[in-house]
């Protein structure tokens, strides 16, 4: 009985197959990314302040909670449940 040799050709072989192997698989989805954008005046629904009234508004610093803090997508689909749109960021 003969042992398993390991030569040069048998590895490049091995490799090459492995190699084809992944490129088979086919292209992976893409990922899609959003940008978040302030609503116009015509489409918020409460009536902007307008500049002359002097109401100003500041935000300190957002805190968000280490679940959410991720760049995928969070979608709250009960109270409980969150689902990662791991190709939307």
């Amino acid at each position: 009985m003969k042992g398993f040799s390991c030569q040069p050709t048998h590895l490049v072989i091995v490799i090459c197959w492995l190699a084809l192997a992944g490129c088979l698989g086919g292209p992976s989805a893409p990922t899609n990314f959003y940008m978040l954008s302030p609503l116009g005046s015509s489409q918020a629904k409460t009536p902007a302040a307008s500049v002359d009234s002097g109401i100003r508004i500041g935000l300190a610093t957002v805190v968000v909670s280490e679940y959410l803090n991720r760049n995928e997508i969070v979608i709250n689909l009960d109270n409980t449940v969150y689902q990662l749109a791991e190709l939307n960021q």
